[in-house]
């Protein structure tokens, strides 16, 4: 994935990391799993497999469906972080 797909905002002191993409050219499911990386300082492939918490392909297409909506938002825990995931391409992610 180029810099160009995604903007990231990284909060070190909220122990935060916001990253916004496209849904058109970025799996929601990948962007979750990049920026729960980026949070917790390990590489994408150290954590749990995403599918042990969500259906990534029903997420994926959740979020793909909603377009540019910010008001669609979903929220799970996952290797230690909180994750919000928003249809505008929002992905937030706070340490627990």
């Amino acid at each position: 994935m180029g810099d160009e797909d995604r903007a990231i905002d990284r909060v070190p002191d909220a122990g935060e990391v916001r990253q916004t993409y496209e849904w058109e050219s970025t799996r929601p499911s990948m962007a979750v799993v990049e920026a729960v990386a980026a949070t917790t300082g390990e590489r994408p492939t150290d954590l749990d497999t995403l599918n042990g918490v969500v259906d990534a392909d029903a997420f994926d297409e959740l979020l793909r469906y909603a377009g540019d909506s910010g008001t669609l938002r979903v929220g799970f825990e996952y290797s230690g972080t909180s994750v919000v995931a928003k249809g505008d391409g929002t992905v937030v992610v706070r340490l627990d």
